[in-house]
């Protein structure tokens, strides 16, 4: 560690400016109440206090010395008690000297200063114990800024690593499926089959570039969604129906990357998949105080379960929303007779 009051210029603007004034202090009490000229007085509380502070300085050294963690109490008693007789005699001892040198022939001075050693003794030890008890404050509070510090990248590396691994189980979660489909119309239609995997080739390119950082503009996630969308209408063709009511206020706001993908999924899978009549999936976009509010609804079949609903997508969406921002409150699950829901808040001020 570096010295509270040297290692930076405004802080030893500030040591300086301390002493200062308690030099000024010193030479108004000696003035006043014991009526010494101003002359002596000003050179006893330059002399004095310059070496109280200077002195003061090297005693920073030795409370990074001793560790309470690696050095026993007698050890530490010992050393501390020898370092205030030291910081007392020499402080004191050598402005005693160097007064009584510079002072000679001021006998009435001289005579106030041999008295006043005692108290001179005392006023040096409560600078040493004022030293110490700084110094020891001040480490402590360089600590705990290291301790949060270390803890907040700490805590990030563990956001990014989750982060990480959340998205890495949307691509494998999504390709298995279309797959799936892609072998499904291999026989019944090969030209949609093809058209399907060059869509999916480019839905995977896109959504690499996307992995690639924290956040994306909402357009580029639409674009994504429009993407796997149309993979899915090649395959089911008029019972996927797509509604998209996207406000214009949504325009530059910022999204987590894949993250709408999985519910669009879900509400495919649940929506479409379960169900022999058509389905509407309706995308709603808004920016309200400053929020970005989506909300994602398909009709379903009310006989399909509730606990249906719970799979990777809804968990893998509700864990990144909460390790971005920090709430649990992000997404919302709306069931209603016909209808099923996902609302989820995009906090734009905390992006």
């Amino acid at each position: 560690m570096i010295h509270p009051f040297t290692g930076k210029l405004k802080q030893l603007y500030f040591y300086i400016s301390v002493w200062v004034l308690i030099t000024v202090a010193h030479t108004k009490i000696l003035f006043f109440l014991y009526d010494q000229p101003l002359p002596p007085a000003l050179l006893d509380a330059v002399v004095f206090n310059f070496l109280f502070s200077f002195t003061g300085l090297s005693l920073w050294y030795m409370v990074r010395y001793l560790n309470f963690e690696n050095q026993t109490f007698y050890f530490i008693c010992t050393n501390y008690l020898g370092a205030a007789l030291i910081y007392v005699l020499f402080s004191v001892g050598s402005g005693y000297l160097v007064l009584n040198a510079v002072s000679d022939g001021n006998y009435e001075y001289l005579d106030f200063l041999d008295a006043s050693i005692p108290w001179r003794c005392i006023l040096a030890v409560f600078y040493f114990l004022a030293f110490i008890l700084t110094y020891y404050l001040i480490m402590f509070s360089r600590t705990i800024k290291e301790k949060q510090l270390k803890e907040a990248e700490l805590k990030s590396a563990i956001q990014e690593t989750e982060l990480s691994m959340l998205k890495s189980q949307l691509n494998p979660h999504f390709i298995f499926n279309s797959l799936n489909s892609i072998n499904a119309l291999t026989i019944l239609d090969p030209k949609a089959a093809g058209e399907m995997i060059v869509k999916l080739s480019t839905f995977l390119r896109k959504s690499l570039d996307q992995g690639k950082t924290p956040l994306v503009d909402i357009e580029e996630e639409l674009e994504t969604i429009n993407l796997y969308l149309d993979i899915e209408k090649i395959r089911f063709s008029e019972k996927l129906q797509i509604e998209l009511n996207i406000n214009d206020s949504v325009n530059g706001t910022l999204i987590p990357p894949m993250l709408l993908q999985p519910l669009v999924e879900n509400a495919v899978k649940y929506g479409v998949y379960e169900s022999l009549e058509n389905i509407k999936i309706s995308i709603n976009a808004e920016l309200k105080n400053g929020d970005l509010h989506i909300s994602i609804e398909n009709s379903c079949d009310q006989e399909i379960k509730k606990e249906g609903r719970k799979g990777i997508g809804l968990r893998n969406v509700a864990q990144r929303l909460y390790l971005s921002f920090g709430r649990s409150d992000l997404l919302k699950i709306h069931r209603e007779y016909h209808t099923f829901r996902v609302d989820v808040l995009i906090p734009q001020k905390q992006i």
